[in-house]
């Protein structure tokens, strides 16, 4: 299968571009977010974690049971239904996974917009939440300004915790989707 174009590579990350190549949890349109977590081994044991992000409120409560939530033990991952015009509080998903006692490993984002020149580098602007991302600049980004895009990406746990709501998010690994 042929990768989609990369615009930029991890600089902080020395696994993450293997993370995003490997997995198939890797979400297709910016409505999910997937986030690999270690120790999720039983349904009954991933129930408290399942429970805490449920009462997110930018979940689509329509999906996955109604509550949003998609917890897969055996790939050890939880998929997460957004809605679209309410912007992600990823510290918030960080900290329910952490109070559930699991450690995430990876987030596995796909995030659409506007790619806008500013101060000397790029923006993604979610036009429908309002969220911003910085882009890593370079050649290829710098072609992708004033058009829309959708973008794949990986988010550290470190970072994902730090993210302060309205802020800009820094994303350091990119990839084009089709």
């Amino acid at each position: 299968m042929k990768m989609a174009k990369t615009l930029g590579f991890v600089l902080c990350l020395s696994l993450s571009s293997g993370l995003m190549a490997d997995t198939g949890g890797q979400p297709a349109s910016s409505e999910y977010l997937v986030i690999q977590v270690n120790g999720i081994v039983c349904s009954f044991c991933a129930y408290g974690t399942e429970k805490n992000l449920s009462s997110l409120e930018f979940l689509d409560k329509t999906q996955y049971g109604k509550d949003g939530v998609l917890v897969d033990i055996n790939e050890h991952r939880i998929t997460l239904a957004l809605q679209p015009h309410l912007p992600v509080h990823y510290a918030q998903i960080n900290a329910a996974i952490l109070k559930g006692g699991y450690d995430p490993v990876a987030y596995y984002a796909a995030v659409q917009g506007v790619v806008n020149e500013s101060a000397g580098g790029y923006q993604l602007v979610n036009e429908a939440n309002g969220q911003i991302y910085s882009l890593p600049v370079n050649p290829e980004v710098a072609a992708l300004s004033g058009k829309n895009v959708s973008i794949r990406t990986v988010l550290d746990p470190e970072q994902v915790a730090s993210i302060v709501h309205g802020q800009v998010i820094r994303l350091t690994s990119i990839e084009l989707q089709p």
